[in-house]
């Protein structure tokens, strides 16, 4: 499936494009790589209730959810297929496989939070996507810092609110059969004149949640 601004069509996967590169973000919303913005319903638009929005929108619906490889929104309005565009129906039950899997859905990998570390957002976490100099951003960036350090916005536009934290690096636990994340950071340096996150923590400060 390959996403424009006008919205979701059906095209071959074995000639991939970046606007066939979908991502689960916060809020149960799927941002799309290419087109830089999220797959939302809009019910008041009978001819065309599926499209692409920007993804800070409070209107038209953006959260999306799975029953087994069946996708719906709102209403219980669920992602089908008409000829090669991806429409929205109520009665029609499609399921949906990503590419090169055997039976991976598109809920197979959900999104998964990550808690900020130091910054000013205190420990909340990050807003995925979040607008930075009039660009979406869909994972940590290093983006307007300097020290190359990752950081990412605790709320949908940085340019607005300024909250910010720092993203942790993730390092698997396995224990038998569970897997867990445990995020730990270190930050020592920290460049106040740079164009991102301006408020800086004291050098040398650690912090980790597991």
């Amino acid at each position: 499936v390959s996403a424009d601004r006008s919205g979701p069509v059906l095209e071959d996967c074995e000639r991939p494009t970046r606007r066939m590169l979908w991502k689960w973000v916060s809020r149960h919303r799927l941002f799309n790589l290419g087109a830089g913005a999220c797959l939302g319903l809009n019910v008041s638009d009978p001819t065309r209730p599926l499209s692409m929005f920007e993804c800070d929108v409070a209107s038209p619906l953006l959260w999306w959810r799975c029953h087994g490889n069946t996708m719906y929104g709102a209403s219980e309005w669920k992602v089908t297929v008409a000829g090669r565009s991806v429409v929205v129906k109520k009665n029609i039950y499609h399921e949906w496989k990503r590419h090169d899997t055997p039976r991976e859905g598109p809920c197979s990998h959900p999104y998964e939070e990550i808690h900020t570390l130091l910054g000013n957002a205190q420990g909340y976490p990050c807003v995925f996507p979040f607008s930075y100099n009039n660009k979406w951003f869909w994972e940590c960036t290093t983006e307007g810092r300097e020290d190359q350090l990752h950081w990412c916005s605790t709320t949908d536009r940085y340019d607005r609110a300024e909250r910010w934290g720092f993203c942790p690096p993730r390092v698997a636990i396995t224990s038998g059969s569970r897997t867990r994340s445990c995020r730990r950071a270190t930050s020592s340096t920290c460049t106040p004149s740079s164009p991102g996150p301006r408020r800086c923590p004291p050098a040398g400060r650690r912090a980790g949640t597991c």
